[in-house]
């Protein structure tokens, strides 16, 4: 029987694969292709023509909002400006609260400047001892959504003409530029009527289950602690021996295998209750008798007894 380890990519589960067999648990890996999509509606044009077809409502708004941000990037963009500066100033005109985390923003960059990324990890945890972990989230936050926003926005003006090169800006945006944007919560039939353009963005990737031996997993329970305390991601396997070997001690005598069942479909372990279904109850006692630990025969279940050489 196999126990559901996780679905990675093909690098990451080579990684999982060779952790385990070096703790003496086979496993097996089933590949497949994976495909995730998602479709959103958006507008697009030049602000003119925008604002002729949409005079009024959500859209309107929307489009005068991205007019607003167009020509507050017009007031800062200079030509040969650094990338960097420019978000600067105009992050700060059209997101005027990101104001409130100027010092916070300034400590966290200074502080990650020359760190890797497990350091990364231990100075956020440091910043959030220090000044609360609420806070820290609330910037983080506002430090993504500006991150999203830039994103786009750079695409959008790399469309009116804008050249990007060696951290620099070159160009003038125009009077009457060409904007996109996506229009959220809307139904098929609202977005027929508003003219709303659909698209699709999937990606197709190969992805890999592993699967680990669900009696090595028993058997090697002292090599699987020993990698647990290593790479605590495996813990759910030590739970899961622990689980087969509750069930394997309540095995006791000679016994009804209906009555046996019943009495373990929910199992106590420091204060933690497991519930089993019979289904994988099922599969648990086939796997004991697999490995010649148990008996079942004519609705009976019972220790099997080990042979004498």
């Amino acid at each position: 029987m196999r126990v559901y380890i996780g679905t990675f990519g093909e690098g990451e589960a080579e990684i999982v694969a060779e952790d385990l067999r070096k703790a003496g648990i086979r496993t097996e890996l089933k590949h497949s292709l994976n495909i995730e999509g998602e479709g959103s509606y958006s507008i697009q044009g030049k602000i003119s023509e925008l604002k002729e077809k949409y005079k009024e409502g959500k859209i309107a708004e929307e489009v005068r909002k991205m007019e607003e941000y167009m020509g507050k990037a017009r007031e800062v963009m200079e030509d040969g400006m650094d990338k960097k500066d420019f978000e600067e100033k105009f992050l700060d005109l059209v997101m005027p609260e990101r104001k409130e985390y100027a010092e916070l923003r300034k400590t966290v960059s200074e502080r990650i400047k020359n760190s890797d990324i497990v350091e990364s990890g231990k100075i956020y945890d440091e910043i959030a001892k220090e000044i609360g972990k609420e806070k820290l989230e609330k910037y983080l936050n506002q430090f993504f959504r500006e991150m999203e926003f830039m994103i786009f926005f750079h695409f959008l003006l790399e469309k009116n003409g804008i050249r990007y090169e060696n951290g620099k800006m070159y160009g003038k945006i125009p009077d009457d530029p060409f904007i996109k944007i996506y229009i959220h919560g809307v139904s098929d039939d609202e977005a027929n009527k508003l003219d709303l353009q659909y698209e699709l963005k999937a990606l197709v990737d190969k992805r890999v289950d592993v699967y680990a031996n669900l009696i090595d997993i028993v058997y090697e329970t002292g090599r699987l602690e020993k990698l647990t305390k290593e790479k605590p991601e495996y813990s759910k396997l030590l739970f899961m021996a622990d689980i087969v070997t509750m069930t394997l001690s309540k095995v006791e005598g000679k016994m009804d295998l209906d009555e046996y069942i019943e009495s373990i479909k929910i199992l106590k372990q420091n204060g933690n209750e497991i519930s089993l279904t019979k289904p994988a109850i099922n599969e648990i006692l086939k796997t004991l008798e697999k490995a010649e630990l148990i008996k079942v025969k004519k609705g009976k279940i019972m220790p099997k007894e080990k042979k004498r050489r």
